[in-house]
């Protein structure tokens, strides 16, 4: 599970941008930054460690956000302009919607709509399944390959639906975890008296 919201405030765009197990990224995969002019590219690998950017991807073998996260471009795509997946997991269904970098809806998908009923939606396959689907319908639909991951809610099909987007093909560039965490919360129940 994802334990810590990592954010960075950017004009444009702020997330978590990491490489791990389930986001790992392939050779195929060119990460580059650009300024605004355009005759400056230069190659993410290029980079060395230097004292302002202590984590770097050479220390631990993850890619942490930076200033520059938001200028980095993927495939030949902004960071800000690439897809958004949503995922909601609750402990009764998943709901994934797949979303453009202006908020746009282009797909949508839940464990009832793939098949599953009842209790069998809350489960972890049930997730896996959709997320199967819906990257099924972003790759022959659109020819989306690379997408951004927000994810909300302590529900089973969690993690389970990131699995799934990997077995479809899907390559995960950042993951962020919005889900809401009550600070003060609501009065609790009274003691038992007994």
């Amino acid at each position: 599970m994802l334990r810590s919201v990592l954010r960075i405030a950017s004009s444009q765009c702020s997330s978590l941008l990491f490489s791990s197990r389930i986001a790992a990224t392939p050779a195929s995969l060119k990460i580059q930054n650009y300024s605004t002019s355009e005759e400056k590219v230069e190659e993410s690998s290029e980079k060395t460690a230097s004292p302002e950017n202590v984590w770097s991807e050479a220390d631990f073998g993850q890619t942490f956000p930076n200033k520059d996260t938001a200028s980095m471009l993927i495939n030949d795509v902004p960071f800000c302009e690439l897809p958004i997946i949503h995922i909601k997991a609750t402990s009764n269904n998943t709901i994934l919607s797949v979303t453009d970098h202006k908020g746009v809806v282009m797909y949508s998908e839940t464990c009832g709509t793939v098949g599953f009923r009842n209790v069998k939606k809350g489960t972890n396959i049930a997730a896996q399944a959709a997320a199967i689907s819906i990257a099924q319908k972003l790759a022959r639909g659109k020819g989306i390959r690379v997408v951004r991951i927000n994810v909300k809610g302590f529900g089973a099909g969690r993690l389970a639906s990131m699995t799934g987007f990997k077995m479809a093909g899907v390559t995960m560039v950042s993951i962020t975890d919005s889900t809401k965490l009550p600070h003060c919360g609501n009065k609790p129940k009274r003691k038992r008296r007994i």
